[in-house]
């Protein structure tokens, strides 16, 4: 039987309508760019929704933690390892099916999948109880962004294609926003549980719409390139990713970029509501607007201009991702150490909109040097090495650094647990422009490296 993506049949004409449907497409002709920009439109829902289960539980860290009695390191383990460690383990097997078989199936299984998981959290009597669920969210979570990305690149045409992963990549502040603001305000009126129900039962009702409407591309579709005839192992598929220096360089360097990030975002509403007094709908309303916009705004524009940039040198895709993380340090910093809190937050406002330049430039260059069969699995590849550094390392970090101080009599413990968190920004910023260095020769090389 064949694959969705690899159906023969014969072509027809042109729909008048949104080409949607539960069939694959079988002509590229009959895929009208409004039909391309309604699936762009339902993953970003999708990632929006992926992002608000994810980090709605860091503004819940002060209620839950007064409730079951959890310690920073344990808050730490909840956001960042125990997600991590699912996420990063399951992102390439799932990636490697994504690769093979229909991406729409497995986004819409796992969007429901993660989506339940995030309900049940509601449900936790215990740290254990807690750590299990995130366990389910995390694999769920594992068949978003590879199999989106891959269908993206499928749906849209490489010109376009560094502004497209800014739009999809801006959904994450967008579900930051929606989690810190819906968070904050239902657990403060109706309590940590409800804000876990509320988070997470309309991503079921997504994933319904996703897998009725939206179609499967044949791969390729917009590379003019045909499907392979012969299917590599993942260890040859890795072991050709691995050989290209571009890859390496820029997977390490977005890890490193990540502890920073995971451990700034995800401890900014314990430190506003430890050092400056806010409440949590206070916190979670300001948060919220400041990342929600600021992070929306900075991919889209980081997206805009690296393909403006890029069409004379591919190389700006990952210079401004750079520069990016290096103006990040000093905005950053000075918003964790100014005591007045409006200060405070504009810097941090400042500070998100540089900070979200990188998102569609680094993932355009990524699909740039990747061929149609191995995106998903080239995707996940740096995902892995994304999570399980940024994300497992990150929020953790912070929290078991911040033990630690209090444990040693610091007052400020958190704050400078954040503030050495930063240091990781300027390694970052080294990956990737070590990575530019070999970025045009594996981009226009990756045809001879099949």
């Amino acid at each position: 039987m064949m694959n969705e993506d690899m159906s023969t049949a014969t072509p027809s004409r042109p729909k008048k309508g949104f080409s949607i449907g539960i069939g694959p497409i079988t002509d590229p002709k009959s895929v009208r760019m409004r039909d391309r920009y309604y699936v762009l439109f339902l993953l970003y829902i999708v990632y929006a929704l992926n992002f608000l289960d994810r980090q709605i539980l860091s503004i819940l860290f002060e209620p839950m933690k007064a409730d079951l009695q959890l310690s920073d390191t344990q808050l730490g383990f909840l956001s960042g390892l125990a997600f991590a460690m699912f996420y990063a383990t399951f992102g390439i097997p799932v990636a490697r099916l994504a690769d093979r078989r229909s991406r729409r199936n497995i986004i819409g299984l796992c969007l429901a999948l993660w989506s339940g998981m995030t309900a049940l959290c509601g449900l936790a009597m215990n740290f254990w109880h807690l750590t299990l669920a995130r366990f389910g969210v995390a694999i769920g979570e594992a068949g978003c962004v590879a199999p989106a990305q891959s269908m993206l690149a499928d749906y849209f045409p490489e010109h376009m294609r560094g502004r497209v992963m800014a739009v999809f990549a801006s959904a994450i502040y967008v579900g930051i926003l929606l989690g810190l603001l819906m968070g904050g305000w239902v657990s403060e009126l109706y309590g940590w549980r409800v804000a876990f129900f509320v988070a997470g039962l309309p991503g079921i009702l997504v994933a319904v719409i996703f897998m009725w409407t939206v179609r499967e591309p044949i791969r390729g579709m917009e590379d003019h390139a045909p499907p392979p005839q012969t299917q590599n192992s993942l260890w040859e598929d890795l072991s050709v990713l691995l050989r290209r220096p571009t890859f390496v360089a820029v997977a390490i360097g977005l890890g490193l970029q990540s502890i920073a990030g995971y451990g700034i975002t995800t401890w900014l509403p314990a430190f506003y509501q430890r050092f400056h007094d806010m409440s949590g709908a206070e916190v979670g309303t300001a948060l919220a607007l400041i990342i929600g916009i600021g992070g929306s705004v900075g991919s889209l524009l980081g997206g805009w201009m690296s393909d403006a940039l890029a069409r004379n040198d591919k190389r700006w895709y990952l210079w401004i991702s750079a520069i990016a993380a290096i103006i990040g340090i000093p905005l950053f910093g000075a918003a964790l150490l100014i005591e007045d809190t409006q200060t405070s937050l504009i810097l941090l406002a400042i500070g998100m909109v540089v900070g979200a330049v990188h998102s569609g430039p680094l993932y355009a260059s990524i699909l740039g040097i990747l061929e149609p069969q191995r995106r998903a699995v080239g995707t996940a590849a740096v995902l892995f090495a994304n999570n399980l550094i940024g994300i497992g390392l990150g929020s953790l970090f912070v929290g078991a650094l911040s033990d630690t101080f209090s444990m040693i009599g610091q007052d400020d413990a958190l704050r400078y647990s954040m503030l050495l968190s930063l240091a990781f920004l300027l390694f970052a910023a080294l990956g990737m422009y070590i990575g530019s260095r070999t970025q045009i020769k594996d981009w226009y090389d990756k045809s001879v490296q099949r």
